[in-house]
């Protein structure tokens, strides 16, 4: 369901420095029972919380699900280069508090996932497997959106992925040789964004840390220089074959993570009869 006007900008509130929670205001009006009552939205490696681009989603699915709290996870680009992994899941640690205090009686509760490129892919897999450890349950996530991801670990594709985040001018330039040093040396140890991808791709499809009877749309573009569609569609495979129902959808002609740019009634049409069923 596609819509026309523009909601107004939601106030989140910080819980640290990645993670912050919009709480819709009380109603009284009934909640569908299809509706999410808490969506999980976890943001690509880099983004600014100021960026537009990343407000509209969450505006959109705000239009969608006016009563539905959104938790928002950003992705430091750190977090595939020098953070160690402890300090990573310390910083997510306190979405488990975040998503157990959703107001709504527990047999009416529905969480949704939005998973954008390889940084959403690690932020999700990060929160599934301390849930996991903390409550001793499986995340009960209904629908999972993995959008330009995830991908594996090329040299090529990593620098890609990092130079969007790079400073404009000269500026530039020392930075990307830093980057390319840092990605030959470091790309494949334990302190490179190789084994840290290897590890959440896993976790993703490990029926240990996540819940097996969880639905996932996989959408993808054939010219994501980021992300390579065919890691895509092999995690996708992989998790069908461990019996989780995933379904592909291929975008033509968009870059990495503006699926949603290029044609946003499509994508939220997609997305919306995707999450409510």
């Amino acid at each position: 369901m596609a819509t026309n006007t523009e909601p107004p900008k939601l106030e989140f509130t910080w819980l640290n420095p990645i993670l912050s929670i919009y709480t819709p205001p009380p109603t009284e009006a009934p909640i569908h029972h299809s509706h999410p009552t808490t969506i999980i939205f976890c943001a690509w490696m880099g983004v600014s919380s100021r960026s537009r681009y990343l407000n509209s989603f969450y505006q959109h699915y705000h239009t969608l699900y006016p009563n539905a709290r959104i938790i928002s996870v950003r992705s430091q680009t750190g977090f595939f280069a020098f953070t160690s992994t402890s300090a990573r899941l310390r910083l997510h640690e306190p979405i488990i508090a975040a998503i157990e205090s959703d107001p709504a009686p527990a047999e009416n509760r529905k969480i949704i996932a939005h998973v954008m490129s390889n940084g959403g892919a690690l932020g999700f897999a990060d929160i599934c497997q301390l849930y996991k450890e903390k409550t001793g349950n499986k995340l009960n996530v209904g629908n999972v959106v993995f959008d330009s991801g995830p991908g594996e670990y090329t040299l090529g594709s990593a620098f890609h992925a990092f130079s969007q985040a790079f400073p404009k001018g000269l500026l530039w330039y020392p930075t990307a040789i830093f980057m390319w040093l840092v990605l030959v040396i470091l790309g494949r140890t334990m302190f490179g964004p190789g084994p840290r991808l290897k590890s959440s791709n896993e976790r993703l499809n490990d029926l240990n840390c996540v819940n097996e009877n969880q639905r996932r749309l996989y959408m993808y573009s054939e010219v994501d220089r980021s992300v390579d569609w065919r890691s895509v569609v092999r995690h996708a495979k992989e998790a069908r074959e461990k019996g989780v129902k995933s379904t592909l959808m291929k975008s033509e002609g968009s870059k990495h993570v503006q699926l949603m740019m290029r044609d946003p009634e499509k994508y939220w049409n997609i997305v919306w009869g995707f999450s409510v069923t």
